[in-house]
């Protein structure tokens, strides 16, 4: 009789995880606050790219009327997970900018107004903050969720 021993299994590439394992692992950031150290999340603006660790990123100078956006971590404002997955329920509309202020190329969230990212992505198109502008996201726009991830 062969014995067949599998040493050193690990997975490499794309692989799936079952929707209720990806549900349970997004929920509790967005409908259960006692799992994070914040009740609200602040979208934030980068005119830079963000490192790995939260740090690196440029904001828009204040004096241009650039203020980050608090969402507060609710039923209210988000989506239960589906396939993953929650997104915005309201419309977000950070303020009018008053002065040029450059190009965010990113996007971030934050446990407070000043703190480091916690969740970021770049914009898919550079958003110029020129005088008189302001960035708005739809219900459903903010998707936020668990992505497998190649290693």
């Amino acid at each position: 009789m062969q014995e067949h021993k599998l040493k050193n299994i690990e997975t490499r590439g794309k692989y799936m995880v079952v929707e209720k394992y990806l549900n349970a692992a997004v929920a509790p950031w967005f409908k259960q606050p006692d799992h994070l150290t914040a009740t609200v999340l602040y979208l934030r603006l980068s005119l830079s790219a963000i490192n790995s660790d939260g740090t690196g990123f440029t904001e828009p100078d204040a004096s241009s009327g650039y203020q980050p956006y608090p969402i507060p971590i609710n039923a209210t404002n988000w989506t239960a997970a589906v396939n993953g997955v929650v997104t915005n329920t309201q419309t977000i509309l950070m303020n009018t900018i008053t002065i040029n202020s450059g190009t965010a190329t990113h996007w971030f969230l934050s446990e407070s107004a000043n703190g480091n990212a916690v969740i970021f992505d770049k914009f898919k198109e550079p958003r110029p903050l020129v005088v008189d502008s302001n960035i708005q996201v739809n219900p459903g726009e903010l998707r936020i969720g668990v992505q497998n991830i190649i290693v």
